[in-house]
């Protein structure tokens, strides 16, 4: 199903083996959330839903970090979707840097 093609492309790219692509792909991924105006609620909840299942399986902290900067915009703008607090919380045990900052503001409250 395509949610929307400027959506559908870092989506997948999230899914490459080079590590820079999924960095930019989590970086837009996050301009999208930040500049949600005119998008539905499902083609939001796509993106976090993307960031989350990626965010599971990611191993470099770069990327991680991008994933969760874009997940806490969507808190940050108080957009009503479901957040990964599940697995935010489990990867905030590896995360390092910046990176920790952003798990913990997603899970603030939570």
């Amino acid at each position: 199903m395509e949610i929307s093609r400027d959506i559908d492309a870092p989506v997948a790219a999230l899914l490459s083996q080079d590590e820079r692509v999924r960095d930019v792909a989590a970086d837009e991924l996050g301009d999208i959330i930040e500049h949600h105006r005119g998008r539905t609620s499902l083609q939001l909840q796509s993106v976090i839903d993307a960031l989350g299942a990626a965010l599971e399986i990611e191993s470099s902290q770069l990327v991680v970090e991008s994933m969760l900067n874009a997940i806490s915009k969507a808190k940050y703008h108080g957009l009503p979707l479901q957040l990964p607090l599940a697995i935010v919380r489990r990867k905030l045990r590896s995360c390092e840097g910046t990176a920790i900052e952003h798990a913990k503001y997603i899970l603030e409250g939570a």
